[in-house]
């Protein structure tokens, strides 16, 4: 059986359009948290290395990046898809820099709302959350 993909591309005005990708074959996620109600979230370095490396050790597959600062919208959501449907390890950070604040701008008034960014996660196929301090980064 054969499945068609599509990617989600950047079109006119900004706006995102789907793209066909080439078929091959049937679509796989795997996750290190099972059927669990929330991917497992790193908060150093150091256990993220060992997450990844564990998934490598038991698993075949690409290991996905999915950068974002949290507040998830469809669009984070979208691209977590595209990565979980390509197989492997999808690993979403969640990373509000300080440094992208300049003084008029508000780092504190930045929305963030974990448990919800955790439940967007899962339901997109992420497999693991990396989310550090600032200190950490």
């Amino acid at each position: 059986m054969s499945i068609s993909r599509r990617m989600p591309v950047a079109g006119a005005a900004g706006k995102y359009e789907s793209k066909a990708l080439p078929d091959g074959g049937p679509l796989r996620a795997v996750s290190l948290a099972g059927q669990a109600a929330s991917p497992p979230v790193c908060r150093s370095v150091a256990g993220l290395r060992r997450r990844v490396s564990d998934f490598r050790r038991r698993h075949q597959g690409p290991v996905s990046l999915v950068p974002t600062m949290g507040a998830f919208h469809e669009g984070h959501q979208s691209l977590m898809r595209f990565a979980a449907a390509e197989g492997g390890l999808v690993v979403v950070s969640i990373f509000v820099n300080p440094l992208q604040f300049s003084a008029g701008e508000d780092f504190e008034a930045y929305p963030r709302d974990f448990a919800s960014d955790l439940e967007m996660a899962v339901r997109a196929g992420a497999g693991l959350v990396f989310a550090p301090a600032p200190e950490e980064v």
